[in-house]
């Protein structure tokens, strides 16, 4: 039986390249968004269907590696799910450039929940899901999906920001991919045009809603490798982050 993979082509738009005409972080969060969605739909466990039994899918970790810098062209995604542990879904990702170059490799875990409870619900959930038949291959090895514990005396202060509907999806909450953008955000311009974009890995941790005001903190904890942390204004923390770059 032929494996399942999911195909979808986008154009980068220039509003989805940075400075150095490179894809943000965020683009390629919203890529890999995109193509899980519409793979989700063609698997038959889409937002317009689970929608009506009252779950939702939400984000719980992304990581991401860059083998290569997409600019400002047709991009390429390929995607599949694994068979779920429990209430863990993993999902794999290729994207590839206009020369068919694979230049990023990728791994999102998400969460299936009931939103009247916000309890993580198995995989048997999806009762009509034949989990032997999934494509089982994985194209990247995460590394580690953990973020060291903070602390508050090596971490600078970098800035905070208030979320505001703009943030929001439909599932009345920020999307995941924006974080991206927080985390980002904790880097200089100064910084940024000396390096190239090795690696990221998101954690979120808790749900952010409007009026809640985050702050980013960030820690070196050694050469091109950042530890990230968004805390909200009770203490509590609400995404994670490492960040690895390569000198250009």
């Amino acid at each position: 039986m032929k494996k399942y993979i999911h195909t979808q082509k986008y154009h980068t738009r220039y509003s989805d390249v940075d400075f150095k005409d490179e894809l943000k972080a965020s683009a390629i969060l919203t890529f890999m968004q995109e193509a899980a969605c519409t793979s989700a739909d063609e698997l038959g466990f889409g937002y317009d269907v689970i929608k009506q039994k009252n779950l939702g899918f939400i984000t719980a970790s992304s990581y991401v590696k860059v083998l290569k810098p997409i600019g400002v062209e047709p991009v390429t995604v390929n995607t599949w799910p694994t068979p779920p542990r429990h209430v863990i879904f993993e999902r794999f990702y290729e994207l590839m450039n206009e020369k068919k170059e694979t230049c990023v490799l990728a791994c999102s875990r998400w969460c299936l929940v009931d939103w009247n409870t916000l309890k993580m619900l198995p995989g048997s959930t999806l009762s009509d899901q034949d989990y032997s038949t999934y494509n089982t291959d994985k194209c990247i090895a995460v590394p580690t999906w953990k973020v060291p514990a903070m602390e508050r005396n090596g971490a600078e202060k970098v800035f905070q920001i208030a979320i505001a509907n703009s943030e929001y999806d439909h599932y009345m909450h920020v999307n995941n991919t924006l974080y991206a953008n927080y985390v980002f955000n904790c880097f200089t311009v100064e910084l940024l045009k000396g390096k190239y974009l090795d690696s990221f890995l998101i954690n979120y941790i808790k749900q952010t809603h409007e009026g809640d005001v985050l702050s980013f903190y960030r820690v070196e904890k050694q050469d091109n490798v950042f530890d990230i942390y968004g805390l909200n204004a009770e203490g509590e923390m609400c995404v994670s982050a490492e960040v690895s770059f390569t000198d250009r």
